[in-house]
């Protein structure tokens, strides 16, 4: 009785992972450079997983100081953009994939970009 119960069980729980992580879909950034410095710029690759990237139908980058881009434009739609802040501060970045056939998908990334270090240095 107990071993029917346990395999039953066990049976359960794989159907749920396997169904839960076939229709995962997620969207990850990859944010180069780490370190951002006032005046350089940076750029932020936005990949996609579980989703087929031909419906994508467009990303839209909000930068977190009150712009935004959208890249709509392409076959697949391009996911990288480059940005340049005019201020240094803190900013929390989102990104959303807009498809053609299902929900968006939303991520968000908190930089912080910095005034460029002065050299304060005498030679003796």
């Amino acid at each position: 009785m107990m071993k029917r119960l346990f395999t039953r069980l066990v049976l359960i729980a794989v159907c749920w992972l396997y169904a839960t992580s076939a229709f995962s879909q997620s969207i990850t950034l990859d944010v180069q450079p780490r370190v951002v410095c006032l005046g350089n710029p940076m750029q932020i690759d936005a990949y996609l997983a579980g989703v087929n990237v031909n419906d994508v139908t467009s990303y839209r980058f909000d930068w977190g100081n009150g712009d935004s881009s959208i890249n709509n434009i392409g076959k697949p739609i391009s996911n990288t953009r480059t940005y340049q802040y005019s201020a240094a501060g803190i900013y929390h970045i989102t990104v959303t994939a807009r498809f053609s056939n299902r929900s968006p998908i939303t991520t968000s990334y908190w930089d912080t970009v910095y005034n460029k270090p002065q050299a304060n240095f005498q030679l003796m």
